[in-house]
């Protein structure tokens, strides 16, 4: 073994010291000519047929010049030393070109690498939540067509539906977040309480909305992510329970998420959904719902039981909900997000170059 990888060692030293054994292989190559034609020489033969016997019984030079190559260094790394050497003349023979293509080659790798981070990060890689196989959203469908559900919908499904641990809607919108220089206008999502406990976020202080806190008038609380803490709040561990003015009227903070995916989302607040008696209707379809399914239940079971719920309700309210139906799918199952939820990557022109812009909802 030692003498194997001492063996090894040696050809490796050799690689790199090409050029000097080239040199004293030359050397020795033309000592052992000029043997062979003294020796032709003493047995009677003329100075040039001397010469031609002796060139014949040596072989051709370059081929004994690379089978005694092959045989004192690794082919691979004498490859690829050769072809640096190579590289390196001809960028001090045209170092503006060589420079121009090596920063080409470095942007081009660098940009594709960003990329592949960025959309691994985004939208391919499992979401940091527990069990996101049970994560998923329902639809309100008709005509085959996936569509947004009514707040009637919602609520007889939560009351109705046995394949689900928990059921929440969400919506949002832009809220006015004011502050001592101007009011900034801040992505929300508008969730009914314990979205947040049920995918799983995790909080870095503070807690969820409380069922309580879903009914008009008790609505006005709010969850902020730890960017928005940190940048707007200046990272004021005495911020649960104040109170932040949002479209001119005050909610109290209950709690901020940890670091981590929340930051990277457009919403940057949450506020409780609290259902006002003229919107809970069957007509109006303007939330999405997701749902925690119970364990073991698998989207066909989820799905029969929801056609049951929808067949039932279109029973009770034909004029709004004959020919509707809902569909479940998986939200961030296989480690996806959903569709509604996905980021859009795209790919903007900008001075001097281009940019990569990747939004979530």
């Amino acid at each position: 073994m030692f003498a194997n990888l001492r063996a090894l060692l040696s050809r490796m030293r050799n690689s790199f010291r090409g050029p000097s054994l080239d040199r004293d292989l030359e050397v020795e190559m033309a000592s052992h000519l000029q043997f062979a034609i003294e020796d032709n020489l003493k047995s009677g033969m003329s100075q040039k047929e001397a010469q031609r016997q002796a060139q014949l019984s040596f072989g051709g030079p370059q081929q004994s010049k690379e089978a005694h190559r092959d045989s004192r260094g690794l082919p691979f790394l004498d490859s690829v030393l050769q072809d640096l050497r190579f590289a390196f003349r001809l960028f001090r023979k045209a170092p503006s070109f060589s420079v121009s293509a090596i920063l080409t080659l470095a942007l081009g790798i660098g940009a594709t690498t960003a990329i592949f981070s960025v959309v691994y990060a985004t939208l391919l890689s499992p979401m940091p939540y527990p069990n996101p196989d049970q994560l998923v959203i329902v639809w309100s469908k008709v005509n085959g067509d996936r569509n947004g559900v009514s707040a009637g919908d919602f609520l007889d499904w939560k009351r109705q539906s046995t394949v689900f641990q928990s059921l929440c809607a969400w919506t949002g919108g832009n809220f006015a977040l004011a502050s001592s220089d101007h009011p900034e206008m801040i992505q929300t999502r508008v969730t009914t309480p314990g979205f947040n406990d049920m995918v799983g976020t995790p909080f870095f202080m503070g807690r969820d909305f409380l069922p309580e806190e879903g009914q008009v008038g008790r609505e006005h609380v709010v969850v902020m992510t730890h960017r928005l803490w940190m940048e707007r709040f200046g990272s004021d561990r005495e911020i649960i329970g104040k109170p932040i003015r949002l479209n001119g009227e005050p909610y109290t903070v209950v709690g901020v998420l940890a670091t981590g995916q929340p930051d990277r989302l457009e919403a940057q607040l949450f506020v409780p959904l609290a259902f006002k008696p003229e919107q809970i209707n069957h007509d109006f379809h303007f939330v999405l719902v997701m749902g925690r399914l119970r364990p073991g239940v698998t989207i066909e079971q989820a799905n029969a039981d929801m056609d049951s719920v929808t067949r039932h309700i279109a029973e009770v309210y034909p004029k709004s909900n004959k020919g509707w139906g809902a569909a479940v799918e998986l939200g961030w199952g296989l480690g996806r997000q959903p569709l509604s939820l996905a980021p859009t990557l795209r790919i903007e022109k900008t001075e001097p170059g281009f940019s990569i812009v990747i939004r979530n909802a």
